[in-house]
C-alpha cells in the first residue's frame, strides 16, 4: 500500500505541479481510502453509475485544495507514561492496542493483564471474559460518536452546517483513538456472538444513515444509496488518514480532512460559503 500510495503521489504532481510532497502524499493516501471504501458495504447502484460515482469522488479528492502540511513527530506512546482513572480504563485502552495490533484471537487474558502491570486472571475482576472486554470497547465508541452526531445536530443551523460540524467531531475522535477506529471498522465484530454482532453492525448502520440523511438534506436531488456510499467513502478516508501515523502527526491534518470530506460529500467549506453569502 505504501508502495502504491507512492506511485499515486508521483502521478499526482505531475497532473498538479502546485502540489509539494506533503499534500500530494495525503491526497493520494485519501484518494486510495475512497477505492478502499467499497470493500466496507454492500450498496450498488444501476448500470455504470457505481463505477462513474467511485470516478467522481477519486477525482474530486485528488482536485481537492488543502492548506499546507507540516510533518510532525511519529512515535509510540510509551504505556509505562501513560495515566489512567482506574485499573478499569487501563485495561481497556490496553486491550485496545493489543486487538489492533494482534487481533481478537491472537490476545489473551494473560497479554491484556500483562500490559497492564497485573497478573492475567485479576483482570476478571472487572470483566468477565475477554468477549465482553470487546463489546465494552465497541459501547463505548459508538456512545461517544452518538453523543457527537446528537450534539453537532442541536448545534447546527442547516444541514450542511451540521456536517461540517460532524466531519470535524469524527475526524477529532479518530486521530485520538485509530487504533479502537480500526476495530470498529474491521470484521473483530465477527468476535462476537451473533446478537452482539448484530447490534454493532445496526448501530452503524443507523450512524451512517444519518449522516446520508443530511447529505440528502442538503442535495435532495441525490439518490439515497448514493448519498450514503459518499459517507462511507468520507469516513473510510478519515479512518486511513487516523490509521497512518504519518498523515495523523501532520499539523493541519484535521483542516485538510475536513477539505477533503467536503469534497465527498458534496459540500463547501465553510469560508467560501461565507464568502458566497455576503455576496
Amino acid at each position: 500500500m505504501r508502495a502504491v500510495g507512492a506511485q499515486l503521489a508521483a502521478l499526482l504532481r505531475v497532473r498538479r505541479p502546485d502540489l509539494d510532497p506533503s499534500r500530494a502524499d495525503l491526497l493520494a493516501w485519501s484518494t486510495l481510502a475512497v477505492a478502499t471504501s467499497v470493500s466496507f458495504h454492500r450498496l450498488r447502484l444501476p448500470g455504470d453509475r457505481f463505477r462513474q460515482l467511485l470516478a467522481e469522488m477519486m477525482t474530486a479528492v485528488s482536485d481537492a485544495e488543502i492548506p499546507a502540511l507540516r510533518r510532525g513527530a511519529v512515535g509510540a506512546v510509551d504505556a509505562t507514561d501513560r495515566w489512567y482513572p482506574s485499573r478499569r480504563a487501563a485495561i481497556l485502552d490496553q486491550a485496545t492496542r493489543l486487538f489492533d495490533r494482534y487481533g481478537f484471537a491472537g490476545v489473551g487474558i494473560e497479554d491484556i493483564g500483562a500490559a497492564v502491570g497485573i497478573a492475567g486472571p485479576s483482570v476478571y475482576n472487572r470483566f468477565s471474559s475477554k468477549a465482553e472486554i470487546l463489546v465494552e470497547l465497541f459501547a463505548r465508541a459508538n456512545l461517544i460518536l452518538q453523543a457527537d452526531l446528537q450534539r453537532d445536530l442541536a448545534r447546527a443551523t442547516s444541514a450542511a452546517d451540521a456536517l461540517h460540524r460532524l466531519i470535524g467531531s469524527y475526524t477529532a475522535y479518530s486521530l485520538e483513538n485509530p487504533a479502537l477506529i480500526r476495530l470498529l471498522i474491521t470484521s473483530e465484530a465477527d468476535q462476537l456472538g451473533p446478537e452482539e454482532s448484530h447490534r454493532l453492525r445496526g448501530t452503524q448502520h443507523g450512524y451512517v444513515a444519518e449522516w446520508g440523511g443530511l447529505v440528502r438534506g442538503h442535495h435532495p436531488e441525490m439518490d439515497p444509496t448514493e448519498a450514503r456510499i459518499r459517507v462511507h467513502a468520507a469516513l473510510g478516508a478519515v479512518n486511513d488518514i487516523a490509521a497512518t501515523p504519518h498523515l495523523r502527526a501532520s499539523a493541519g491534518i484535521e483542516a485538510a480532512a475536513g477539505i477533503v470530506c467536503g469534497a465527498l460529500l458534496r459540500i463547501d467549506p465553510p469560508r467560501a460559503r461565507a464568502r458566497r453569502g455576503r455576496g
